[in-house]
């Protein structure tokens, strides 16, 4: 492909500082590849005199092979050999690469050690974790802590000191590099704040006795009451006996303080009110920044000493991180100017790709390196793909370099080409970003390289290439209500999906579609991947950091855990019943009644109880041919590896495992799906791998540390780590992933939806900015009190860190400048998005309440449509021609109000499934002795023995025997209770895990659609009735509850549904019954015989002194049969049960 020209200026540019400014899909690597085989070849002069001469660093790894791949290709097409044989000594790196490459050169002279391990991120975080263990520990007692924990408690404190550690950890001159603005006025001025505060309260209080009182009674004795109450809280501090009054007492004392309001009152009522609301909120913005200024202090001193511990352990361990390369750096080509001029002397090119993406220090590294005319340097990057601020990246570094590349005479090229998208898509983009609260006149607009009129073959001519799918909600009749996020994601889910499907249909593979969103954890990406997968449409998640969130780690973990310790049954419960082995639920019930109820220890034995691998030992050897599949799968499999555990390496065993467990086919057989399960379990051992080499082979610390990685992520607090990649020639399934892992991707399809992120911080959030070249520090404003609202106002803001001259301003500033930065960053993300489409960009998004209102909320969503429509957003389906000669096709879909209960899960939720082993608790009296199995009856066999016959039948099974129960055998009973014994053991339920139980439920009793839809109905029922919201009251519920019990003389046993205790010797017995035959005393009479087996093993056993029972019938209009029993019916109720 010819150079264009502005490709050949770059290619070609020589002797100056070079700035290429690279338009989204305009070609910079083959443009870098150019430049680099131009500059070696004898057309340049050369300009790069030999390969080794050659810095170029990228932003990753991959980016570095792929560019070395190319320039060697290009090389030898030009005819140089030589140097294409050479190319792999080039320096073509990532900087972290190349500062290694340095340090390790000058080992000797900078103490490093070149055979010290490089740490993982996790590795990283653990021992930062053990150094903030250790400090917390040794100054449990100190002033500094103790006021960190008591004004933002542990989690968040330790956050704050962990993050300011990371800060100094990369900053060349430690504390000095950092400006946490003006000090606040010192302590003994406080007390005369107070005062004066005080005086002005106390005279208002005499104006207004003074005037009297006016009409409009409510209004002024209200305001009068929180003037005088503001009186009494002042008064209360001034002569408290704490002595000298803290910012954080006297902030803390006006936080409990109402300012008053104004209201229709007369000018001097309002003013003298409005006087005394001016100068409490300004005395609370001061107090407020002023406590936050000293935390700020205290945290930065404790982080200072928690960054030399983790440093002091990564020494003890040998080994360093990667910011430590970063820093080590720098440090010896500052501290050596004869090494850093003999690098300069050594690289007649320095080019630095994606500089967007780069921070002061890394910055200051490359400066170090090229000449001070900075001749050698060119630079590739785009301002409108800065898009990696939360990893460090600072925009104003790279329009900082720009302008010193200036002053020093560069040559700035714009790349605007685009090869990647089709026109229509490049319009619309120019539609949005070219608005002045987009990008504006800094936007950088691209023309497309393709041909006009060139579609695929799956696109209709006349079809629109961008579709923006809408789904509006409706307000409530009455309220403030408006239709539910949940609601609208489900319906943005359906939309896509159906484009998808119509997509397909035309030709489209569905390997050539993409979903981008902000997040790919559970609210975000999870109401996609069951529409989709509801569908049978093949999908993966790919990208993204969540990989300690995935179901298949958590089940590795499992192993790992019963690897160390076979006893762990809380490990092994969830590895049975996971994907591993798919042990059912009637086998998991089976081992445990085995494991409560018949094993006992042996004499001597120092456990504290048998274990749930003693019951699986024993099932198997009772039961021989006829076990259990599943159970016996597992056996034989963790008999094998349990006795290599203690030689083989770990992650050897894992592999074995999950080939003899039969999981491997079983993925293997689910396609694309199953292929990126096994990715992730592959990058599960290629981690555990990695541990023992550094570790040494430890079952149990291995273990252990990967089950804290994941507990970490489970309360997102750490332990991220990327998905593993999956390697598939012509994979044909939707890739839902981040927007940040699309970035240098290109899809046919793309579909951007979760795009709008919130920008609200918490108060205990760091703030960490630039401005004018200087790093700024703040804590962010919490709350929304009327204080919090005052020193958030824009008003408040003095333009910039150098006028704030008070330390309320400084914080104002920051909290305003990080807004503002943060929404810019936003709109970058989505520019990123919307151009990784090649030929068709559906843009998904939702509005509460646009049905109703006709018009968007404000925020990023309402920007970019308005942008398009202009002020009227049509309301219906739409196609129109924009403003930039883009047909953008408008599809809306209405969602009534109420559509779905409101989501109280944080929407930082994951899709992680996490099992938890079930604790029966069982009563002192039940299985009090050892009981034959043989012997052992059921109340099914009860209810169903032969009529001739009055003697008991042995059932084939030892539980509680379902196959007789017409309202259980079937596939939707059973699917329903599998869901609401789920239900019953967690405390708390979304409608995201609900689904996904009521899916993995459907799947494993192979529920067609008919009878899916009855098991929704029927839970939703369920969880939607008074009887459920009662047992959630319960605090001690139990699900699947075992019994076995004497009936004079004859052995009883069985399971209840579900049993709720309460603390004075009641209880609540549910039994759910699908199906909607029967009514009336008909079904008294059918429930009545399980009623009295359960109310006797409950009653005789001592469990409970009174019993109420509700056999509940979901899909017949939540009827319930009810029941009570008393501890006096037990003789009844054993001649009942005989006799029946």
């Amino acid at each position: 492909m010819p150079l264009t020209p502005s490709q050949r200026a770059a290619v070609e540019s020589a002797h100056e500082p070079l700035f290429i400014q690279a338009g989204a899909g305009t070609g910079k690597t083959f443009t870098l590849t150019k430049r680099i085989a131009y500059g070696l070849s004898q057309e340049s002069g050369p300009l790069i005199g030999d390969v080794d001469r050659l810095l170029t660093i990228t932003f990753t790894n991959k980016a570095a092979g792929e560019l070395i791949g190319r320039v060697r290709a290009e090389l030898r097409a030009q005819g140089l050999d030589e140097e294409s044989l050479k190319i792999d000594a080039a320096w073509i790196s990532t900087i972290h690469s190349m500062c290694r490459r340095i340090l390790l050169s000058h080992a000797f002279d900078v103490g490093v050690d070149p055979g010290a391990n490089l740490l993982t991120e996790d590795e990283t975080q653990a021992l930062s974790a053990l150094a903030l263990d250790a400090l917390l520990q040794d100054n449990a007692k100190d002033a500094r802590l103790n006021l960190l924990f008591d004004s933002l408690g542990v989690e968040s404190a330790t956050k704050l000191v962990n993050n300011l550690s990371e800060l100094l950890m990369l900053a060349p001159g430690g504390r000095n590099d950092f400006d946490l603005g003006p000090a606040p006025a010192p302590a003994r001025v406080i007390a005369s704040r107070v005062q004066g505060l005080l005086a002005t309260y106390q005279g208002a209080l005499a104006e207004l006795d003074e005037l009297g009182l006016p009409e409009g009674k409510i209004t002024y004795v209200q305001n009068r009451d929180k003037v005088a109450a503001v009186v009494a809280a002042l008064e209360a501090l001034s002569t408290s006996q704490m002595r000298p009054l803290s910012w954080s007492a006297l902030a803390n004392a006006i936080e409990e303080c109402k300012p008053p309001g104004g209201g229709n009152l007369s000018a001097p009522y309002n003013g003298i009110f409005a006087k005394c609301r001016d100068a409490l909120l300004e005395a609370a913005a001061e107090a407020q920044s002023a406590s936050a200024y000293e935390l700020l202090r205290a945290a930065f001193d404790l982080a200072a000493e928690h960054l030399e511990r983790h440093r002091a352990l990564k020494q003890a361990q040998g080994a360093f991180d990667t910011n430590d390369l970063l820093i080590a750096t720098y440090k010896l080509l500052d501290e050596d100017d004869g090494l850093a001029r003999a690098y300069r002397e050594s690289f007649d090119s320095v080019m630095v790709d994606e500089f967007q993406d780069t921070d002061n220090l890394q910055v200051g590294i490359v400066s170090k390196i090229c000449d001070e005319g900075l001749t050698t340097l060119a630079t590739v990057g785009d301002a409108q793909q800065s898009i990696y601020g939360f990893r460090g990246a600072d925009l104003e570094v790279y329009q900082r370099t720009r302008a010193m590349m200036r002053e020093r005479g560069s040559n700035e090229v714009e790349l605007t080409v685009n090869y990647r998208s089709q026109p229509d898509i490049l319009r619309f983009v120019e539609d949005i970003f070219s608005k002045p609260e987009f990008f504006g006149g800094e936007f950088l607009k691209v023309s497309s390289g393709r041909e006009e009129g060139f579609n695929p073959s799956w696109l209709m001519p006349d079809e629109p290439r961008v579709k923006i799918l809408l789904s509006a909600g409706h307000k409530a009749e009455k309220g403030q209500g408006r239709t539910s996020v949940d609601a609208l994601r489900q319906a943005d889910a359906v939309a896509l999906a159906d484009e998808f499907e119509r997509l397909h249909a035309q030709g489209a593979p569905y390997g050539d579609m993409a979903i981008l969103l902000q997040s790919t954890k559970g609210a975000k990406a999870g109401p996609y991947l069951r529409e989709l997968r509801k569908r049978g449409i093949p999908v993966i998640v790919s990208g993204g950091s969540d990989f300690f969130l995935q179901p298949e780690v958590s089940t590795v973990v499992m192993l790992l855990r019963v690897l160390a310790d076979r006893d762990d049954d809380e490990a092994l419960f969830d590895l049975l019943g996971s994907d591993f082995f798919n042990a059912s639920d009637d086998a998991l019930l089976a081992l445990s009644v085995i494991n409560r109820q018949r094993l006992r220890l042996l004499p001597g034995e120092s456990r504290a109880k048998p274990s749930l691998y003693d019951a699986l030992c024993l099932y198997i050897e009772e039961a021989q041919d006829d076990a259990d599949e599943a159970l016996a799968c597992a056996f034989d499999t963790l008999e094998h590896v349990l006795a290599a555990s203690p030689s083989i390496p770990l992650a050897q065993l894992v592999r074995e495992a999950i080939a003899l467990s039969g999981w491997q086919a079983t993925l293997s057989a689910r396609g694309i799906e199953g292929g990126a399960v096994f990715a992730n379990i592959e990058r599960a051992c290629d981690l555990i791998e990695d541990y023992e080499k550094l570790h040494g082979h430890a079952p149990f610390a291995t273990s252990a540390y990967f089950r804290s990685l994941v507990d970490l992520a489970c309360e997102g607090k750490g332990a991220r780590a990327k998905l593993g990649t999956l390697v598939s020639s012509g994979q044909d399934a939707v890739c839902i992933m981040t927007i940040h892992s699309s970035k240098g991707l290109e899809f046919p399809i793309v579909a951007v939806a979760e795009f709008e992120k919130s920008t609200r911080h918490t108060g205990a959030s760091l703030i960490s900015l630039s401005e004018e070249g200087r790093r700024y520090l703040a804590l962010g404003i919490a709350g929304s009190s009327a204080a919090a609202r005052y020193l958030a106002d824009e008003d408040q803001d003095p333009g910039s860190f150098a006028l704030a001259s008070e330390v309320a301003e400084h914080r104002a500033h920051a909290h305003q400048l990080k807004k503002l930065r943060d929404a810019q960053e936003q709109q970058r993300l989505l520019y990123v998005a919307l151009t990784r489409a090649r030929d068709k960009l559906i843009l998904v998004a939702h509005d509460g309440a646009f049905a109703s209102k006709g018009d968007l909320s404000a925020g990023l969503t309402s920007s970019c449509l308005h942008a398009v429509f202009g002020e009227e957003i049509p309301t219906q389906h739409a196609k129109v021609m924009t403003g930039a000669g883009a047909l953008v096709e408008l599809a809306v879909t209405e969602v009534p109000y109420g559509a779905q209960e409101e989501q109280t899960d944080d929407e930082e939720g994951s899709l992680a499934v996490m099992h938890r082993y079930p604790v029966f608790e069982l009563p002192p009296r039940i299985s009090a002795q050892p009981l034959d199995h043989r012997q052992i009856y059921s109340y099914s066999s009860i209810a169903h023995r032969d009529a001739q016959h009055r003697e008991l039948i042995a059932p084939a099974v030892t539980l509680h025997d379902r196959s007789q129960d017409v309202e259980t055998v079937s596939p939707v009973g059973s699917s329903f209770h599998l869901v609401a014994q789920w239900l019953a053991s967690v405390p708390r339920a979304d409608e995201r895990g609900i689904e996904r139980r009521m899916l993995a439920a459907a799947r494993r009793y192979g529920l067609d659609e008919e009878q899916r839809v009855r098991l929704a109905n029927a839970v939703a029922a369920w969880v939607s009735s008074e009887r459920y919201a009662m047992v959630q009251e319960y605090e001690r519920r139990h699900a699947e509850y075992a019994f076995c019990v004497d009936v004079e003389g004859v052995p009883l046993e069985g399971y209840i549904d579900l049993i709720c205790f309460d603390d004075e010797g009641g209880a609540l017995v549910i039994d759910y019954k699908t199906g909607t035959s029967g009514q009336g005393e008909d079904l008294h009479e059918r429930y009545a015989l399980q009623a009295q087996c359960y109310a006797y093993a409950l009653l005789s056993s001592g469990a409970c002194e009174h019993v109420d029972m509700a056999f509940v019938r979901p899909e017949a209009g939540m009827q319930e049969v009810a029941f009570s029993f008393d501890a006096g019916d037990v003789p009844a109720l054993a001649q009942h049960i005989l006799g029946a």
